[in-house]
């Protein structure tokens, strides 16, 4: 009779232990390369979205400087909202930065506006931080102009804040793999008061011109007539010490007087852009601004100055720039005529 052996198909307790072991040592290091490329794909992703944040908030810089440096110290103020620099929050407060973090999207939304609602969080999907400097100040030949410097933060993989931010000077160092962005508000000031400067210096030398112009119009040509207005400060027209209509037929000027203040150069009731024949632009600063004009308050001389000194001419006016902080520029016009 044939005999038939089967062969064992099992396997040894040590042939189970070694091909587990096997097994495991393959597994973790595909965990292990995987938890690598999670982490460098979430810092990847936290680069592009802070990226897009400064961006935004450099465009709110730029746009919005009055009402960005309008708030107390350490903030930020855009669509009406303060941001508070957040260093001082801690982990019990995490409900505070996860608000603070999604106000800073949705104001920054107001000034441009990306389109990944994922930018509310970094890419580990932790809140940014914010942390904005004490007014610092630009000191300029004419006027000192404060801002801030702000710096969005992502604390990184461990979720600790290892950066150093300095609020007095605006420098920061960042450490750990913590992951920031810093926007400098001083170029925005810088281009500020030279686009301040500029068409405070227009509006000067064209109003400048309008007096003289006026003077040389009017038949009598008097000196102690206030060619830069044809009212008194009532709204008085039939004064003989403002550019007001005239027996011998000069039909007077069409600015209006401020009566007493600093009105907006816009105001329609001034009729000073047709006057002097500027454009809108030409007399507004960024965000609606516009230059104020003064002619009859106690800061000038004019006829009307209860400064009995200084109602007698040479005759002035003002053009005031706004400026961040409750500065102003101003330009002094002077009435002198040859």
């Amino acid at each position: 009779m044939l005999k038939t052996r089967h062969a064992s198909v099992g396997f040894t307790l040590l042939e189970l232990v070694a091909v587990l072991a096997v097994m495991s040592l393959l597994s973790l290091g595909v965990l292990s390369g995987l938890a690598s490329y999670l982490e460098f794909s979430q810092r990847q992703s936290t680069r592009l979205r802070i990226a897009q944040l400064r961006d935004s908030l450099e465009r709110c810089f730029a746009t919005r400087p009055h009402e960005v440096f309008s708030g107390p110290a350490n903030t930020l103020t855009i669509a009406g909202t303060a941001l508070p620099d957040m260093a001082s929050m801690n982990a019990a407060q995490a409900g505070a930065l996860i608000s603070v973090s999604a106000n800073l999207w949705s104001s920054l939304r107001t000034c441009s506006s990306p389109s990944l609602e994922t930018l509310t969080s970094d890419g580990f999907n932790q809140p940014w931080l914010l942390q904005v400097s004490s007014d610092l100040l630009l000191d300029l030949p004419t006027v000192s102009i404060p801002y801030r410097v702000a710096v969005i933060i992502s604390t990184g993989a461990n979720t600790r804040l290892e950066s150093a931010f300095d609020p007095r000077t605006g420098i920061v160092s960042v450490g750990g793999d913590d992951v920031a962005e810093v926007v400098d508000g001083i170029g925005i000031m810088q281009d500020l008061h030279a686009e301040a400067l500029r068409k405070s210096r227009v509006l000067a030398s064209a109003y400048r011109e309008y007096f003289t112009t006026r003077y040389l119009a009017s038949t009598s040509r008097a000196y102690e007539i206030d060619y830069f207005a044809g009212t008194d400060s009532s709204g008085n027209p039939l004064t003989p010490l403002w550019d007001g209509p005239t027996p011998e037929g000069n039909g007077g000027g069409i600015v209006g007087n401020t009566r007493g203040q600093e009105i907006p150069a816009t105001a329609p009731e001034l009729r000073l852009l047709d006057a002097l024949g500027l454009a809108m632009s030409d007399v507004t600063l960024r965000a609606g601004f516009p230059l104020r004009v003064d002619n009859s308050s106690p800061a000038v001389n004019s006829p009307d100055n209860p400064d009995p000194a200084r109602s007698l001419p040479p005759f002035s006016a003002r053009v005031i720039a706004p400026l961040p902080g409750a500065r102003e520029l101003i330009t002094t016009v002077s009435g002198v005529v040859d």
